[in-house]
Parts: C-alpha cells; structure tokens; sequence
C-alpha cells in the first residue's frame, strides 16, 4: 500500500490510554479527535513538503479522514491538512 500526494494512512489506536511522554489520559478528553500511528506516507504536493513521517503518532479530527480495509486490517487515509499535532 502507498499514499499519493499529500494523503497519510494510519492506524488509529481505538482506545487511547497514555501518551509516549506518559501520561494518562481520560476517556473524555479524546473526545474530538483520533489518535494514530502513521502507516505510509505521500510524497507530497508541489512547493507543500510533507511535515509527517512514517512511525510518527498523530491527532487528526474525530471526522476526518476516510476509512479503508486491507488485508482484514482497518486503516484511515487523512489529507496532511487535517493533522492537528505530531506527538
């Protein structure tokens, strides 16, 4: 599988409980957004370089994205712009 243009695939951790650094989280406070681990990442668009990288932990808009199944696995395919942070 491979991302085109500015298009990430992730894999959406379904039950987010503690960041890298440590820290919990409560169930409440993810409501919003997903978290996920970035699978493939696209080339780019022209004079936009792309600010994610493959194996980094991202946010993105609990509505964004769109969801595809490969090989019995889910995934979600965001555009670069709906990243909200890189953790």
């Amino acid at each position: 599988m491979r991302a085109i243009g500015n298009k990430i695939i992730i894999e959406i951790d379904k039950d987010p409980k503690q960041t890298k650094a440590g820290l919990l989280l409560p169930s409440d406070v993810t409501k919003g957004y997903k978290v996920g681990k970035v699978i493939e990442v696209g080339p780019g668009e022209k004079d936009i370089p792309m600010s994610v990288s493959k194996g980094d932990t991202i946010y993105v808009p609990s509505h964004s994205g769109t969801i595809i199944i490969v090989d019995e696995k889910e995934y979600t395919v965001v555009s670069q712009l709906d990243v909200l942070a890189i953790v």
